[in-house]
């Protein structure tokens, strides 16, 4: 069995607005079910970032902002000479570092609420 690397399907601005739009409506939904806002975004904080990033520069720039580009981070490192692999393995781990930053500080902040109860309870 042979693996063959390159991209055979590409998501254009059509399927990458639908997977955003589809990320958004799951963020939006797990803050309604309670997950701290944090939580929600952290996975998507890195695609964030870099679409306001690209965003603020290219009207910043006189750029007409609507059309087709290649100016996100992603496409910089490819034209850098880094692999496809490389900049999604980097994405992910970047990812994945941010959920674990989130959640080991949300439950610092549980741990502490949890302190700040005890206290209260122990000086009535």
């Amino acid at each position: 069995m042979e693996c063959d690397p390159r991209a055979r399907v590409f998501l254009g601005d059509v399927g990458s607005y639908r997977r955003g739009a589809a990320l958004a409506v799951l963020a939006a939904c797990a803050v309604l079910d309670g997950i701290p806002v944090e939580a929600a975004l952290a996975p998507l904080a890195l695609y964030l970032t870099d679409t306001a990033w690209t965003l603020q520069r290219r009207i910043r720039a006189g750029e007409r902002w609507f059309e087709a580009h290649r100016s996100h981070t992603y496409q910089q490192l490819c034209d850098l000479g880094w692999s496809h692999q490389r900049v999604a393995a980097v994405t992910a781990g970047t990812t994945l570092l941010l959920c674990l930053r989130n959640n080991s500080a949300e439950a610092q902040r549980e741990v502490h609420e949890a302190g700040r109860a005890a206290h209260r309870g122990w000086f009535r």
